[in-house]
């Protein structure tokens, strides 16, 4: 090492991997190495110690992430590389966490990682690793504090609830933040914390998706008084305060059967009839619940397998079928799940199977086929499970955690539901697909037509890659596009735009533009849009934004394209910009001078993608 002092690259890193063969010997002379080195070479030594799987390296591990020779960020990649060793019997990671709780303070990477590795062995529970968590609540970074609570619920460590109501009731802090800590609270079962959380659900001035969460964790506190919440909920505006409403009654036969009645008493908006429908799925067996859907059901688009039927279907898509249409259909998330429980060109959930190129691997018959019987064929891994608790409720979806203590269900809309084990009196495999045979019933059948012949064109499917799907929204701003405002400098969805406004999170419309018109004061204004794009490589994209709006567009804090004229439509501008590797931050400044006040981006590169919560 000394005759080549490190700089033949290939050389070097075989000669730290090398080490390892020589067992104790070897690792001591690496740690000797780490000593006496620089950060470059600390960095190789870190890459060489994440690919050792010896008991001699393990051993050391403890000396190498408690050594001040290494940064935060080096000794967290140390302590992520526990997970490597495959021993039998696997040795704990006790002694590093005791190791680190004895600290007065922890780097936040170390504290992260720690927990982390903690976490996927089970151990979280310990002393040691309680204060590990604990630290991590307390800690002054949102990110750090918000993984503390994602901690707490993945391990239900009861101890920690009375730190976590504080955060819930901080209206200072980032809605997700919040959420985060309310879903922590739910995880940890702590009933004596109820009062706190029905008055978050009391308080109309808190964010919707707060209060809808504070109501789910009332249902999940509290079963009987929840449904009465629930039911005086839905006469709610749509929104994720009536989808929680709907929820929370879903899950009970009782409740499924007032679902049934308030949508035909026109009550519930149509919309939301798949969300009221899956509910009435659950009991197959209650006449009265069978006959409801019945009659929702009358007057919808009635399909049929018949030869002559999807001979017709077949010559409609192809001399009718308008692909930019079926679009429309696709993205309308709130007359069908589409996008919701399926991906397509990385867009959309991930509760059904991957939708991409359909257009090449389906047939409009077998598209078809899947709408009109979902059931006949259920692809590998999408099997649907139906869980029965002890106290009557109902949840069907897809299985994606099954332990000794717990069962999480997946359901249609997305939603996970955390189970304890001890609560479950059935949980069995279901024979009907998660995806419902009235699918498509609200759909007309010149819609129905359309959304085939998209699912069969390549080029509409297509232009959903790198498009942005949703925005966070700030507005209220001094209505001059050419001032100067902070967060031009510094985009950042974790921080407040001002200090007296919250970023507001914003779809697009199945048009593929968001609409800012609910959220516009009536004097002119400026206003901002943010959201991320991620290339894997350095490469110079094509971009494409659609606005009536006089608008600058700042990527990765430079300013890229310009416009100082508004139109009467949604006109596109298009530009090229330069794209680092990893996520830059796009700021969309718009003087709202237009008259749809309408705003969508899309860029056009080699594994491109867009979202508002950059991972």
């Amino acid at each position: 090492w000394k005759a080549n002092d490190g700089k033949d690259v290939y050389l070097a890193d075989a000669y730290l991997r090398g080490l390892e063969r020589l067992g104790k010997p070897g690792i001591d002379a690496l740690l000797k190495l780490a000593e006496t080195s620089d950060n470059a070479t600390r960095d190789r030594i870190v890459t060489a110690f994440s690919g050792m799987r010896s008991k001699a390296a393990f051993d050391s591990l403890l000396s190498l992430v408690s050594s001040p020779n290494f940064t935060p960020g080096q000794q967290a990649e140390l302590v992520k590389s526990y997970t490597n060793y495959l021993f039998d019997p696997m040795p704990s990671m006790e002694s590093v966490a005791e190791h680190f709780a004895k600290q007065k303070t922890v780097p936040a990477p170390v504290l992260m990682s720690v927990v982390e590795v903690l976490a996927g062995q089970g151990n979280l529970g310990t002393p040691s690793g309680t204060k590990l968590v604990q630290a991590m609540l307390e800690s002054t970074y949102p990110d750090v504090r918000t993984a503390g609570y994602q901690a707490v619920e993945s391990a239900r460590i009861g101890s920690m609830s009375a730190m976590l109501v504080e955060p819930i009731q901080n209206s200072k802090l980032e809605v997700a933040e919040r959420i985060a800590a309310m879903r922590a609270l739910r995880a940890t079962g702590d009933q004596s914390k109820l009062t706190a959380i029905r008055a978050i659900l009391a308080n109309t001035k808190e964010p919707e998706t707060m209060r809808a969460e504070a109501l789910r964790t009332v249902a999940d506190f509290d079963k009987a008084g929840s449904r009465k919440l629930a039911e005086e909920l839905l006469r709610e505006k749509d929104g994720p305060l009536l989808a929680e409403a709907i929820n929370t009654l879903a899950s009970t036969r009782d409740g499924a059967k007032l679902l049934g009645e308030q949508f035909l008493a026109k009550k519930i908006p149509a919309p939301l009839w798949p969300r009221v429908s899956e509910a009435m799925r659950k009991f197959p067996n209650d006449a009265a619940i069978v006959k409801l859907k019945a009659e929702v059901e009358k007057g919808g688009l009635l399909l049929s397998m018949q030869p002559a039927d999807v001979a017709k279907v077949r010559e409609q898509v192809t001399t009718k079928g308008d692909p930019k249409r079926g679009r429309e259909v696709y993205l309308n998330t709130a007359k069908l799940a589409c996008a919701t429980c399926h991906r397509l060109e990385g867009v959309g959930g991930q509760v059904g199977p991957d939708l991409t190129r359909t257009w090449d691997t389906q047939t409009i018959d077998k598209l078809l086929e899947s709408m009109v019987l979902p059931s006949k064929e259920i692809k590998e891994g999408y099997q649907a499970y139906r869980a029965d608790t002890i106290s009557g409720q109902v949840y069907t979806g897809l299985k994606v955690v099954d332990t000794p203590t717990e069962i999480v269900i997946r359901e249609a809309t997305g939603r996970d539901v955390r189970l304890k084990k001890a609560d479950v009196e059935k949980l069995a495999a279901s024979g009907s697909s998660l995806m419902p045979d009235d699918v498509v019933k609200q759909l007309t059948y010149e819609q129905f037509i359309d959304l085939l012949a998209f699912l069969k064109n390549r080029e509409a499917q297509e232009s959903l890659r790198g498009m942005a799907f949703e925005f966070a929204l700030a507005t209220g701003f001094d209505a001059d596009l050419h001032k100067a405002n902070g967060l031009e400098a510094n985009p950042d969805i974790k921080t407040k735009p001002t200090p007296t406004t919250e970023w507001k999170i914003q779809a697009i419309e199945p048009n593929g533009l968001v609409s800012l018109k609910s959220l516009l004061p009536t004097k002119p204004t400026v206003s901002y849009a943010l959201t991320y794009v991620y290339s894997p490589k350095p490469q110079k994209v094509s971009t494409v934004i659609q606005t009536d709006e006089p608008v600058r567009v700042f990527v990765g804090k430079q300013m890229a394209f310009e416009r100082s004229t508004a139109g009467k439509a949604a006109t596109e501008g298009k530009f090229d910009v330069e794209l680092p590797t990893g996520w830059s931050p796009v700021l969309v400044k718009m003087l709202n001078s237009g008259s749809q006040h309408a705003l969508g981006v899309r860029f056009l590169g080699d594994g491109v993608r867009v979202s508002t919560k950059p991972e």
